[in-house]
């Protein structure tokens, strides 16, 4: 029985990777935060279903994209696609750039999924990062969160995520780092 939550269910999430960027009007954008640094840039977009992080280094464009899988997204320069429903590790080299991944996905009983839930809620609270609290569905069930952290350095980008789904008591963790080889 849905609940009315604007996320979409677990099973219908997937994890891709382009390289290029993604025309924005692709997707709901809620919370953004774009950053420049010497040697790349980056932005990251909460959106409805998850969220988007673009990096570029010189010509090379990466984006990963965690949304539902009925949502249409573009098939050019897609490198990598799956449905997100259990611990998945990739690694990727475009040229200079080592672009790895570590997903996975959490269901919980629902006391435990509240009260981590509500960690991850009180964690994200005065940290950079970009978050995003939705709206409840009802007075009965929690509104679903999103949190995504970029640790940007010289020669990298580190990118935590974390985005619950209160219908399936489900977290999706994922962790990317974007690394200049030269």
């Amino acid at each position: 029985m849905s609940t009315g939550s604007i996320r979409p269910r677990l099973k219908d999430l997937v994890f891709a990777v382009y390289a290029r960027p993604l025309h924005p009007e692709l997707f709901d954008i809620l919370q953004s935060e774009h950053e420049v640094q010497e040697q790349h840039e980056f932005s990251v977009w909460i959106t409805d279903c998850g969220h988007v992080v673009t990096w570029r280094h010189g010509d090379l464009w990466l984006t990963e994209v965690l949304t539902a899988a009925y949502r249409p997204l573009p098939r050019a320069r897609r490198v990598l696609s799956f449905r997100v429903h259990e611990e998945r590790s990739e690694k990727i080299q475009c040229a200079n750039v080592m672009f790895q991944l570590s997903c996975g996905v959490e269901q919980l009983k629902p006391d435990l999924f509240h009260r981590i839930a509500d960690e991850l809620e009180q964690d994200s609270r005065g940290r950079p990062g970009v978050v995003q609290r939705f709206p409840a569905p009802d007075r009965l069930h929690p509104s679903a969160f999103s949190y995504v952290m970029p640790d940007s350095r010289p020669q990298r980008l580190l990118v935590y995520s974390y985005h619950t789904f209160p219908e399936d008591y489900g977290v999706v963790k994922t962790q990317t780092i974007y690394e200049i080889l030269d």
